[in-house]
């Protein structure tokens, strides 16, 4: 069978939730680590030292921990770059009276559409936090935004950095027009003479295209221990200040010639600094710049941040911190004029981190990525952060973690699939273990309007080093180590190959990641059918018990519900495990109900004492509750366990740990003309408006080796739900039979006797 029919495998388990781990087959037993949304994630390593001091610098005995910060006062932490969580702290509280003087200044480029004027709530962008070692403060820079441009980054201390923030004040600011304003700034400290300079007023449809916008910041020693910021959003390009790490404000001593002045030419200019990228009206922001293996990486994300806006990472390098920044291909970072219309969102300029794209692994596609940061760990280890949004979920958007690794050709590549802690091998892999097929994603650019996603295509590695498949062509890997080098016609590609653990599956598997001339990725790893075949079978040898009920979910088929075992009847509350693997479903084609609540997909009917009972979960669309409710039966993959409890609420559990606890909707009563006497079991059902739907396969879901308790008969049969129609037969093991067989079967869910 192909892959994607065994997608979604699900247990529902009572009494018996070791049974993959003890037949072997827990491929399908996945953790999935706790998510978190922050925009523009900004990431940092901290050490917290035996004495609870918390600094940039690692000691003997000191706990690690990574913090990221982002956009809209969202901020987590994690111990192992896997597993997030949230906090607060005193700028979630106070911002109005800590960016007061920002606000002031922002609310200049107008109200932001809001009637009652300029809320520096929803202003305060991409922070960037750093460890001063002069200063021996955490030290966070922030974006407080205005419209057209009155923007300024303004730096703010504290002694944690979870800790309460202080402002210290702005370290540049944008969107002066002229010198009464500009005199509110500090551009006259930086400017010797009255004058004010036309050339920041400059621009062509009502867009900037030589002022920078003051947005965006990242600071960072270089190797030489000189503290910078890189700034700027779109249009006027991206520039470069040296900071003073004894204030960590602007180095007012060091100063810049203005180069050109004009908007084709501009590279330098005395109060913005050095110009590293962008310009021209170009797209680009988030610029990030770290030092790695000998080279300065310049990160930009280009396209709107949107679902449908082509949002995606790109990757410049230099030897020098002041550039010049180039891709593989030569290519500028900096846009002039000879190609300033060449729309960069699209374009192969600049190295590509990955495209929107789709495993066939998983029932969603990762889109408009960006806004990345970057850290080297003390380990060696290359982290790429940044927030992603998903082909089923909107604007949600979530923070994901891949390793990254510089390729022999001198570019940048990131793991196929998001950290696990896995570690690059330090010798070669055996040809026996590289030759093979494998499932790739070609980066190129998508119809990424539609929210088009790269979608697998099949290659084979063979012994003699040759590429047979979609692409074809040559591979070899080098005689140290396993970086690989892959030859498609005429690009030459360059990266490594790596074991991974693999989304939507616990098994590690060997996969690739290479990037060309051409500066276009592409990811791999070995084709696993087989493996996920095995496992099923594996599966299906599962016991039946009066205790257990075990459901298969194929995608592909249509819905039908499963009768549970005898003794759920006798339970007072119902516990249901099962497992899910990204189900294909999206918030506007399920559970909607007209008062724009919606329903929760998974609901059980329970039978309690004399009752017969519906417990089904209703949350609205924007609340909370609903990342957990959305991802944990949606896109998540792992055990999850529902607990239907005799006070009438339903408890989550994730892997064994308690999420949250719901109130359930517990009714009397299920459906007209339906009774306790009629039915004994617990049914799984799907919910779309408030009612069951049966004419349309929403999930493509069909849930099947479930144990029925037939009263009549007192005989306890497995119960396998098919298709209508299909005409397979199952024994009463739940095995699949052919026509030779002689005895009762299952066909349709019904049981025959078939002579």
């Amino acid at each position: 069978m192909k892959l994607k029919t065994f997608v979604i495998i699900g247990l529902a388990l009572l009494g018996y939730t070791t049974g993959l781990a003890q037949t072997g087959t827990n491929i399908f037993n996945v953790s999935t680590p706790s998510r978190v949304s922050v925009h523009d994630p900004s990431v940092v390593i901290a050490y917290i030292a035996k004495d609870g001091k918390v600094t940039g610098e690692k000691s003997e005995g000191a706990t690690k921990r990574y913090y990221i910060f982002g956009s809209h006062k969202a901020w987590a932490y994690s111990s192992n770059m896997q597993s997030w969580q949230t906090f607060t702290n005193n700028i979630n509280s106070n911002y109005a009276t800590i960016f007061a003087e920002d606000a002031k200044w922002a609310a200049k480029g107008g109200n932001q559409g809001n009637e009652n004027g300029y809320n520096v709530s929803g202003n305060l962008w991409a922070p960037d936090v750093i460890w001063n070692k002069k200063m021996q403060k955490w030290c966070m820079y922030m974006s407080v935004n205005g419209d057209r441009w009155y923007s300024s980054i303004v730096l703010l201390t504290s002694d944690k950095p979870n800790g309460s923030w202080t402002r210290v004040g702005p370290v540049v600011y944008s969107g002066f027009t002229n010198a009464s304003q500009a005199a509110e700034t500090d551009f006259y400290k930086v400017h010797k003479g009255s004058d004010f300079p036309s050339r920041y007023t400059l621009n062509r449809n009502g867009n900037r295209t030589y002022g920078m916008n003051a947005i965006d910041p990242c600071v960072f020693y270089d190797e030489e221990g000189t503290l910078w910021m890189t700034y700027g959003s779109w249009f006027g390009g991206i520039y470069m200040l040296k900071l003073d790490e004894e204030t960590g404000l602007r180095d007012y001593t060091y100063t810049y010639t203005t180069t050109d002045g004009t908007v084709e030419g501009a590279v330098s200019d005395e109060y913005q600094g050095i110009k590293l990228a962008g310009g021209n009206q170009c797209s680009g922001e988030a610029s990030y710049i770290e030092y790695i293996n000998g080279k300065y990486y310049l990160f930009i994300t280009y396209g709107g941040l949107s679902a449908n806006g082509g949002y995606n990472m790109r990757v410049f390098s230099s030897t020098d911190v002041k550039g010049p920044y180039k891709d593989l291909a030569k290519h500028s970072a900096i846009w002039s004029s000879s190609n300033s219309n060449a729309g960069n969102t699209k374009q192969n300029v600049g190295s590509r981190l990955m495209s929107y794209y789709k495993w066939d692994l998983l029932n969603y596609g990762y889109i408009a990525q960006g806004h990345n940061s970057c850290v080297v760990d003390d380990d060696g280890k290359v982290f790429v952060v940044y927030h992603s949004r998903f082909t089923t979920s909107g604007e949600w958007h979530e923070v994901r973690v891949h390793q990254a690794f510089t390729a022999a050709n001198g570019g940048l590549v990131v793991a196929p699939f998001e950290y696990r802690g896995e570690t690059l091998a330090t010798e070669p892999y055996s040809t026996d273990e590289i030759v093979g097929k494998y499932k790739v994603l070609y980066h190129s650019g998508t119809d990424y309007a539609n929210l088009a996603c790269r979608t697998e295509q099949t290659i084979e590695l063979k012994a003699d080093g040759t590429v047979t498949g979609n692409y074809t062509g040559t591979w070899s890997q080098a005689a140290d180590k396993p970086y690989l080098t892959l030859k498609f016609g005429n690009t030459t590609m360059k990266g490594v190959l790596i074991k991974q653990k693999m989304e939507g599956l616990n098994y590690t598997n060997l996969c690739f990641s290479v990037i060309g001339s051409n500066d276009i990725p592409v990811w791999g790893y070995k084709d696993v059918s087989d493996v996920i075949s095995d496992a099923i079978k594996d599966v299906k040898k599962l016991p039946i018990s009066e205790n257990s009920v075990v459901a298969e979910y194929l995608f592909g088929t249509q819905f039908n519900t499963a009768a549970a075992s005898k003794n759920i009847t006798e339970q007072t509350g119902l516990s249901l495990s099962f497992f899910v693997s990204g189900l294909n479903s999206d918030w506007d084609e399920i559970g909607k109900s007209t008062d724009g609540q919606y329903t929760m997909f998974l609901s059980v009917l329970r039978y309690k004492g004399a009752d017969f009972y519906e417990a089904s979960a209703t949350v609205d669309k924007n609340s909370p509750v609903k990342s957990e409710l959305w991802k944990a039966f949606l896109n998540g993959n792992y055990y999850a366990t529902i607990s239907f409890n005799p006070d009438g609420t339903i408890a989550y559990y994730r892997n064994g740990v308690l999420l949250f606890t719901y109130a359930a909707n517990l009714k009397p009563g299920y459906g007209s003309g339906v009774t306790p006497a009629d039915i004994s079991k617990a049914v799984i059902n799907y919910y779309r408006n408030n009612q069951f739907d049966f004419t349309r396969s929403v999930y493509d879901v069909v849930v099947g080796y479930s144990a029925q308790y037939d009263a009549a008969s007192g005989i306890n049969t497995p119960m396998i739900m098919r298709p209508a129609n299909n005409g397979r037969m199952y024994n009463l093991q739940g095995q699949q039979v052919g026509d030779d067989y002689r005895g009762i079967v299952i066909v349709n869910g019904r049981k025959v006797i078939k002579k």
